[in-house]
C-alpha cells in the first residue's frame, strides 16, 4: 500500500458513495488508476465493504415509525445502536414516547453527549474504544513496519477472517463498555470533563459523579 492508496481509502471513509470520478480528480489520477487501485484493495481483504452514515434525526425518525406501528403498541425491548449518534436519535425518540430509560439502548464511540446520556440512565452502556490507545498502537506498528515490511511480524498481530475469505495480519484491541457502575474509568483516563459527564445528573445517583 502506498501513500495514494491511503489518500483513496481516507477519500472514501469520509463518503462511501464517492464518484470514480471524483476520486481521480482529488487523487490528480486518471480513474482507471483509481479503478484498479479500489479492485486490488477490494481483492487483497483492505476494502471489506461500503457503508453510509446517519444523521441523528434520521435515526430518531425511524424509531418513531417502528414504535407507531408495533404490533404491540409501544412495546421495545431493548435497541443495538451502530455509534452514539444513532443512539442519540433512538433516546430522543423514545423521550417522546416517555420510554427514556426504561428501554436498553447501546452506543458506541465515547461522544461527550453519550457518557453523559449513561450518567442520566437514558443510555445503558457505551462501547468506549480510546482513541489515544489507537493513535499509539498504529503508531507503534507503523515503526516495526518500516524496519520489516511484513504485518505479521508486528508484534501483538493475529489472524483475522474477513467475511470475503482474506487472512489479514491484525491488531485487535479490547473495547471498554462503559456502564453506570464504571464511569470513573473516562474520567481516570481524561476521556471526558467530570462537568460534562455529570450535567443535569442529580447528586448521588452515580458514584463517579458525586
Amino acid at each position: 500500500m502506498d501513500d495514494t492508496d491511503r489518500q483513496l481509502i481516507g477519500l472514501l471513509r469520509n463518503d462511501a458513495r464517492a464518484t470514480v470520478a471524483s476520486l481521480a480528480k482529488a487523487l490528480g489520477v486518471a480513474r482507471g488508476t483509481v479503478q484498479n487501485r479500489m479492485a486490488r484493495l477490494a481483492a487483497g481483504g483492505t476494502i471489506v465493504g461500503y457503508t453510509v452514515r446517519l444523521k441523528p434525526d434520521v435515526e430518531e425518525q425511524r424509531m418513531r415509525a417502528f414504535m407507531t406501528v408495533a404490533v404491540e403498541g409501544n412495546k421495545v425491548d431493548a435497541v443495538l445502536s451502530e455509534n452514539d449518534g444513532m443512539a442519540g436519535g433512538v433516546i430522543s425518540a423514545l423521550t417522546a414516547q416517555g420510554l427514556a430509560g426504561k428501554v436498553p439502548v447501546s452506543g458506541q464511540d465515547g461522544d461527550k453527549a453519550a457518557l453523559n446520556r449513561v450518567a442520566l440512565g437514558t443510555q445503558t452502556v457505551d462501547v468506549w474504544k480510546d482513541a489515544r490507545l489507537l493513535g499509539k498502537t498504529a503508531g507503534d506498528a507503523a515503526v516495526q513496519l518500516c524496519k520489516n515490511s511484513d504485518p505479521s511480524k508486528v508484534s501483538g498481530t493475529a489472524s483475522f477472517k474477513t467475511p470475503g475469505g482474506n487472512s489479514l495480519s491484525s491488531i485487535l484491541l479490547t473495547p471498554n463498555p462503559i456502564t453506570k457502575d464504571n464511569l470513573k474509568d473516562v474520567l481516570d483516563a481524561g476521556w471526558i470533563t467530570k462537568a460534562d459527564l455529570c450535567q443535569g445528573v442529580a447528586a448521588g445517583k452515580v458514584t463517579a459523579c458525586g
